[in-house]
């Protein structure tokens, strides 16, 4: 072998597998080359530089596949918009500015890893804002997980939620740091985060604070009340181990903001010189996690008004945007189901058929219970088990019974579907029901956890039927004291499949005495004394407004809008399942003390209070928050003889006070803060709806290792991955549950399209710039900005910007804000909690994007009426992928309250049944109940609430922050 064969051998055996797979290429379009000679020529295209390099170094004739479309499908341009910027992400340019600091080298980050001067954790957006992250890291050996605060564009530094990322803890911010943020501000231009064009202006009221990232990772901390600055650890992105891109959905700037590539400013540094001229604009995701995407297109004006889907590929250090291409159009803005395809992506709800890998761990059709298998369990056919469901209800998960025992005792009894028999460990189905953690409703249909065949074949407890069940029950005196408790795997029959109704006709008709009848009655005596004995405990009994829609059966849109009444029977329901909840709660602990996954409710910090304490005191009101069962007597005692509203009012107030119920592994939260707070319960689960949340299978699971049926598995076993687990379904419960927000906005704005209406609203807050406003009838909420109103009733020019009118007047003390004229004379008086009437309407944009305003309706005068200009004398409220975000109106934030509480607290209006209304018949077009809210025992629908904002006059100079808003209504 010659000493240059050598060379090249031991060349060749030193080589990667990606210069080994270049190699072959090359040697390939040889190949070719070779054997159409003189009938053709042969391309090599690759992105890879140094592959074009040796390429060509060969004589072969290589490019870009971008060089190759533009030389030789230049018929096909479109076909540019389909490719990933191919330039390298951190060399930047030679003329271009950097903006950010560099990444460190992997080599770089496993020394730092070793050495513990660089951590490792997935990063996350705490609310809409991409510059507000933490990383959930062990910051010392042996120390318990802690989040880290990551903070602005620089410390974030060009990671998105969802990386996985290799972070510094950081000291006291400096000076510089300070000077480098506003940097970056300044040359975006605009604001790329947080507050663009999918920021809606209006969405489902929150009823709840956001929850922090440690109540949704499950971290101790020290106490509630401290200040929410106390012992927060700092910190910054040094590099990117992996990404977490995905598609984002959105649209593009309408108004032409950051299409400029002359580096010149308004967002545009090296990268835009070097995008193809006239190409180059902004995307703006309708995930308000995500910052706004630089993308080339030739096709920009038949993409605007359209909902993409669009890739990242690369954030250079000397671009202030990532950049990505364009994949697909989804639909047209505005467009129903367009809307919720783009809101079931964005909030990433798992709506794919179920695999047949899946539907293969199920029983065949025409399986059914045999006495064998009955053997194996408790058989309780004999006793007559009832369900109560809202009509229609397919997927029966729970049942009820009490009979009279012959020592005089009352039994009673909790019987839940026995999903957990079906739905193994580590089986496909139960990977499944792990990614999907829960089910997700909306309005005119829902997206199950399990197949329907489990849900309402399998499972269904349905009456006159052979049934699995996992069963609670209880020997009790008449007073409802607990004498006995036991716990079984058990096959049942129910005698009856109630509906509300028809139990509530039970309990009315003191003739009904057969043996269903008597059995609901006692359900009912039992389930008072354990109410009464919760709320003397300290149990809330919070509100939240309620509405439901009613669907056309064709067309599946809303036809109407209507209260939620909740009877007697729901709470009978409701009291059993938290009894159940709680039962269950104490068994796991006794034998898992580690491993048992509950639900915590953080107890409110008083200055989370502190706007409901002042409100409450200017009408002469005062509230004890010193403990729940305080709180609850004084709302109690806080009614107005004149109007039975305002009681309601102050405990939807009291519940936004409150963060939402999380879940949590035992092993990793201390003792002092297993506490459910609205409950009133030292320790609280999730047992009873199986069929729609992964929780309670988990639960099911433990309860189950707990009585000796099974062995705990393995998957089960370790504390850590159990706390993983919980913080995932935390998160995927509340991305169902912004879904369903989602889901309610869109269905509002497409009711009140055709239906304006003046309604009675009361008013929650007033400050010096706006007062905020709830119309109960259809629990609309929002802000009315104060200086337009000001404007048309006293004929006084608008302020500027920032500026507050000198026609308002506002008493901090007594809460009430007053117009004057320049006279002197009084024309307006607005005080907190009052009755105003308010319109509602639907405007539309352009692009079909849609608005719903609210107006202050004055002497008959709806303010909210245009006054020939582009302003809007009122409330800009929900858009639907707005085309101006931010947009020069007279507005603020208008929400709709649905089913929003996530408390687990019990309220007037909650169902014991949670998500269930209706559900038997998806897309039959009944009525599906979207609003009520629900119990206790579930976790219900937590909004995230739009921030209020005061958008300014159409014709004024709009020189920084204007872009279309994109929410996914």
């Amino acid at each position: 072998m010659s000493y240059q064969t050598q060379q090249q051998s031991e060349g060749i055996l030193k080589e990667s597998i990606n210069d080994a797979n270049d190699r072959a290429i090359r040697t390939c379009s040889l190949f070719y080359r070779s054997m159409v000679e003189g009938y053709g020529s042969v391309v090599m295209v690759s992105n890879d530089a140094d592959n074009q390099r040796k390429a060509i170094n060969e004589g072969i004739q290589c490019m870009s596949m971008r060089g190759y479309i533009l030389k030789y499908l230049q018929d096909y341009p479109e076909l540019l918009d389909l490719l990933a910027n191919d330039s390298s992400a951190d060399k930047g340019s030679m003329r271009a500015k950097v903006v950010y600091p560099g990444h460190s080298s992997m080599s770089v980050v496993s020394i730092g890893l070793k050495s513990k001067k660089i951590l490792k954790g997935t990063i996350r957006v705490k609310r809409d804002d991409w510059t507000d992250c933490y990383v959930v890291v062990h910051t010392a050996e042996g120390e318990p997980r802690r989040s880290v605060q990551i903070k602005g564009r620089l410390h974030v530094n060009r990671a998105v939620d969802g990386d996985l990322v290799a972070i510094e803890v950081l000291g006291d911010e400096t000076e510089a740091e300070r000077r480098a943020e506003r940097e970056i501000i300044r040359l975006e231009g605009i604001d790329c985060g947080g507050s663009h064009l999918n920021d809606q202006g209006a969405a489902v009221s929150e009823e709840t604070l956001e929850a922090t990232p440690e109540a949704i990772e499950g971290l101790n901390v020290k106490t509630i009340t401290e200040s929410t600055d106390t012992g927060i650890i700092r910190g910054k992105v040094v590099g990117i181990v992996r990404r977490g891109w995905r598609q984002y959905a959105g649209s593009l700037d309408s108004q032409g903001h950051g299409d400029r590539v002359d580096g010149s400013g308004n967002g545009s540094t090296g990268e835009e010189e070097r995008s193809i001229v006239g190409t180059s604009c902004l995307f703006y995701p309708v995930d308000k996690k995500m910052p706004a995407v630089r993308i080339d297109t030739r096709r920009r004006e038949e993409l605007k008004g359209q909902r993409l889907l669009v890739s990242l590929d690369q954030w250079p250090v000397d671009s202030v945007y990532p950049q990505g291409h364009y994949v697909r159009v989804l639909g047209k803005d505005g467009d129903k189901d367009v809307e919720t395809q783009v809101l079931l992506h964005e909030f990433d709800v798992p709506c794919a058929s179920f695999s047949a890998e899946v539907m293969a761990c199920l029983p065949p059709q025409g399986w059914a219970i045999t006495e064998e298998l009955i053997a194996q369990r408790t058989d309780l056919r004999h006793i007559p088990v009832v369900s109560i469901d809202p009509p229609g209800c397919k997927d029966i998960d729970d049942a009820l019974h009490c009979i009279r025992l012959p020592n005089g005792n009352l039994e009673a009894g909790v019987h839940i579907a026995d999903v957990s028999h079906f739905v193994h460990p580590d089986t496909a189905i139960d990977k499944e029901a792990a990614h999907r953690s829960t089910s997700t409703y909306l309005v005119e249909r829902r997206l199950d956890m399990l197949p329907g065949y489990l849900t309402t074949e399998l499972c269904s407890l349905r009456s006159t039927e052979d049934h699995l069940a996992f069963s609670v029950m209880w020997e009790m005196d008449d007073e409802g004291n607990i004498l006995d408790v036991r716990f079984c795997k058990s096959a049942i029959r129910s005698v009856a499949s109630l509906t509300y109704d028809q139990a509530q006709e039970m309990l009315d008709d003191p003739s009904c005495n057969d043996q269903v009848g008597a059995s609901v009655k006692l359900l009912n005596k039992i389930a008072r004394i354990l109410r009464q004995r919760r709320i003397d405990e300290g149990a809330l009994t919070l509100a939240s407004p309620e509405v439901r829609f009613k669907l056309d059966s064709e067309t599946q849109n809303p036809t109407d809008v209507a209260m939620y009444a909740l009877k007697e029977s729901n709470a009978l329901v409701e009291e059993f399942m938290l009894l159940a909840n709680i039962t269950v709660s104490k068994k796991m602990l006794r034998h898992y003390p580690t491993l048992a996954v509950l639900r915590r409710h953080q107890p409110p910090s008083r200055e989370q209070f502190l706007p409901l304490l002042s409100a409450a005191a200017a009408v002469g009101i005062r509230l004890d928050i010193s403990s729940s069962k305080t709180l609850a007597d004084t709302l109690d005692l806080a009614v107005k003889e004149d109007d039975p509203y305002f009681n309601k009012l102050l405990r939807i107030m009291s519940t936004r006070c409150m963060m939402p119920a999380q879940y949590f592994c035992s092993g990793e939260i201390d003792k002092s803060q297993w506490h459910h707070y609205g409950l009133a319960a030292p320790v609280y689960t999730h047992f009873t709806s199986p069929i729609r949340r992964y929780a309670d299978v988990i639960v099911h699971r433990l309860l189950s290792a707990s009585i000796g049926v099974i062995s705990l598995p393995a998957a089960n076993a370790d504390r850590s991955r159990q706390q993983d687990l919980a913080s995932h379904m935390n998160r995927r419960h509340r991305a169902a549950q912004h879904a369903q927000r989602a889901s309610v906005n869109l269905n509002t704005l497409i009711y009140f399209k055709n239906r304006p209406s003046v309604e009675v609203a009361y008013v929650l807050s007033v400050a010096q710039d706006k007062i905020v406003v709830i119309v109960p009838r259809f629990g609309i909420e929002g802000s009315l900005i104060l200086d337009p109103i000001a404007s048309v009733l006293t004929g006084s020019e608008r302020v500027a910007e920032g500026e507050v009118s000198t026609n308002v007047k506002y008493d901090a003390v007594s809460h009430v804000v007053s117009i004057f004229k320049n006279e002197g004379d009084e024309v307006l008086r607005i005080g907190v909690f009052e009755k105003v009437q308010i319109s509602i309407k639907v405007r539309e944009g352009r692009a079909g994007s849609r608005r719903l305003i609210l107006g202050l309706v004055v002497d008959g005068k709806d303010l909210a009426e245009k006054d020939g200009t582009e302003s809007e004398e009122g409330l800009q409220v929900m858009e639907i992928n707005e085309e101006e975000e931010d947009v020069e109106v007279e507005g603020g934030n208008t929400k709709m309250s649905l089913d929003e509480s996530e408390l687990d607290v019990e309220t007037p209006s909650k169902r014991s049944k949670t998500e269930k209304e209706d559900k038997g018949d998806n897309n039959g077009g009944k009525q599906i109940k979207t609003r009520e809210v629900k119990t206790e025992l579930r976790k219900e629908v937590k909004v995230s609430e739009s921030e209020d904002k005061s958008n300014k006059k159409t014709e004024k100079k709009i020189d920084k922050e204007k872009r279309p808003s994109l929410r996914k209504k």
